[in-house]
């Protein structure tokens, strides 16, 4: 087989006469077979063919994604029902679903995808998709790819059309091997008998082993029958590249979730659904900031968090955190008591500290921008104007910040 080194993201999983089958969590590790193979025989044909569901798209949802159909499929088989009865039952359902899934919530597995596509076809490769999907998903499948400027159509397979049995949705056509949930390895082969010989090389991207094991089962047997006309036929080499990015979504599907978004996928949500799901929404995009209590009149500076994440970037960031803490107290934060871990600093130590929490993006914006310009001023400015706030504070009580003032009224002694 091939000869190279391989990243650490690329294991083999498997080896026979068929071929090679490796498992990696990164798409573009696929191009290094290309290239080596590029390298022994430049003169040979190479194809790539790339399944799509949780190999190059997926959907922010788990309703109609591939997993949830599989998903439901196991269940419903569980149940007694025939393979054909379930097929009967979900697929409707799933048609239904994925004719409109909203273009924002298709995504590419990963950001540079597309790129090492098109850098595929741009060598040479003959690049075909071979998915799972049917016909019956064809313009949805277009509209899809053409959101990542993604597109089949081009090399030697523009314009043709062809059904792919036993399926009455088997279709290949715009350079995509549409093979309706049948033996891929078969699909593949009826797609391309047309065309004579295989080509040389043929590398498969795909999340299920499965898969890749029936394309690499059906290739030895093509090239068993080569063989056996032509002693000296040049047997076609098979890697398969079982994708896993995505094998943490694919095993936890909740059951629970698909319910919830099943009920409402075709319903208005209630105004009391509306306000919980942006209230969860909300709180999801809330930063983890530091509480910070700014006295000057006392010289210190109190540093609070309720939160395990916070503490550990507080940790991070100052070494000698453990040293400065006081003990915990109970606070009042969005409406509900949290116990806080404190720590306290005189002014000047918070000084630099201050920049850190900054450049970490632990400061409330509202907090920051009060005490900016107050720690941004050179030393030689801040102690004497500190001072001169506990000299006022000590000569008139009257004008004393009393312990519980609010931080607008620190504010205002900060800048006396």
């Amino acid at each position: 087989m091939l000869n190279m080194s391989m990243p650490q993201t690329l294991s083999k999983l498997s080896e026979n006469e068929g071929g090679s089958i490796f498992e990696t969590s990164s798409f573009k590790d696929g191009l290094l077979f290309i290239q080596a193979f590029a390298q022994r025989h430049p003169d040979k044909r190479k194809m790539a063919a790339l399944d799509l569901d949780n190999t190059v798209v997926s959907y922010r949802h788990t309703l109609g994604t591939d997993h949830w159909f599989d998903f439901d499929f196991n269940a419903f088989m569980r149940q007694g029902l025939s393979a054909l009865q379930t097929k009967d039952r979900i697929l409707p359902v799933y048609l239904n679903i994925v004719r409109n899934i909203h273009p924002d919530d298709v995504y590419v597995v990963e950001e540079d995808t597309p790129a090492v596509v098109r850098e595929i076809q741009a060598s040479g490769v003959e690049t075909i998709a071979l998915t799972s999907r049917g016909s019956y998903l064809l313009e949805e499948t277009i509209e899809q790819l053409a959101r990542f400027q993604i597109d089949f159509n081009q090399g030697p397979y523009v314009g043709i059309e062809k059904k792919l049995p036993p399926s009455e949705e088997g279709l290949f056509t715009k350079g995509m091997i549409l093979s309706a949930g049948q033996h891929k390895g078969e699909c593949l082969l009826s797609a391309l008998e047309q065309f004579g010989d295989l080509p040389a090389f043929i590398i498969m991207w795909d999340d299920k082993l499965n898969n890749l094991d029936k394309v690499r089962s059906s290739i030895k047997s093509y090239n068993d029958v080569k063989r056996c006309i032509d002693p000296n036929f040049m047997p076609v080499q098979f890697v398969g590249i079982r994708y896993s990015k995505l094998d943490h979504l694919v095993n936890n599907v909740d059951s629970r979730v698909t319910q919830l978004q099943k009920q409402y996928f075709q319903r208005i949500l209630s105004d009391e659904h509306a306000s919980a799901i942006a209230k969860a929404e909300h709180k999801k995009t809330l930063q983890h900031f530091a509480g910070i209590d700014f006295q000057p009149q006392d010289d210190s500076v109190d540093l609070s968090c309720h939160k395990n994440e916070t503490y550990e970037k507080l940790l991070g960031i100052c070494s000698d955190l453990v040293a400065h803490e006081v003990h915990g107290s109970v606070k009042v934060i969005q409406g509900k008591k949290k116990l806080t871990r404190e720590f306290q600093f005189t002014v000047k130590e918070f000084e630099s500290l201050f920049h850190l929490l900054s450049q970490h993006g632990l400061i409330e914006p509202s907090q920051f921008s009060v005490l900016d310009p107050i720690f941004n001023r050179p030393s030689a400015v801040l102690t004497p104007m500190l001072g001169l706030v506990r000299d006022r504070s000590t000569a008139n009580t009257e004008s004393a910040l009393p312990a519980n003032h609010t931080f607008e009224e620190k504010r205002m002694g900060a800048h006396l």
